[in-house]
């Protein structure tokens, strides 16, 4: 499957494992080139195509008016309140770098004057200023979202 956002093509192979569509190459969405997914499991109905790119258009209009930036000190502060890593002086040299999306089913309008609501994740990886690789590759750390509201933070091994 094909998408087309800011004039670009995006292929999208479908993975019958995971059962989801995942970008062939990175989506560029505003200057940061990340990772895109369509976990099926989370769709309850046919996937609509249609609603994607204006998904992606969503999205970057979010990421540059600072969503990221504050999902980034959020997810800072709850990695420190739940443990997820042990916090000393030289932990606060780390960052949460945004690596890629998750795009889930959006909940549709039931009145006109209503707009869709888009579920999606954001996905972070831990990186260390002194390296350019995730300094946990096997941690993923997801901001899931409804429109501009958090639903939830959680980290995969």
């Amino acid at each position: 499957m094909e998408i087309i956002y800011n004039n670009t093509a995006y292929e999208l192979l479908f993975y019958d494992v995971e059962n989801s569509w995942v970008a062939q190459k990175s989506i560029n969405l505003n200057n940061s080139d990340l990772s895109f997914e369509i976990p099926l499991k989370y769709f309850y109905q046919d996937l609509n195509w249609v609603l994607v790119p204006d998904f992606l258009s969503f999205l970057e209009t979010n990421l540059i008016n600072g969503l990221n930036d504050k999902l980034k000190a959020l997810l800072f502060e709850i990695a420190e309140k739940s443990g997820w890593f042990i916090f000393n002086e030289s932990t606060f040299q780390f960052r949460y770098e945004l690596i890629g999306v998750e795009y889930k089913e959006p909940i549709l309008p039931i009145h006109s004057f209503e707009k869709i609501q888009y579920n999606y994740s954001l996905v972070y990886g831990l990186f260390h200023p002194d390296y350019k690789e995730n300094f946990d590759p096997y941690a993923m750390y997801f901001v899931d979202l409804r429109g501009n509201s958090i639903m939830g933070f959680r980290k995969e091994n």
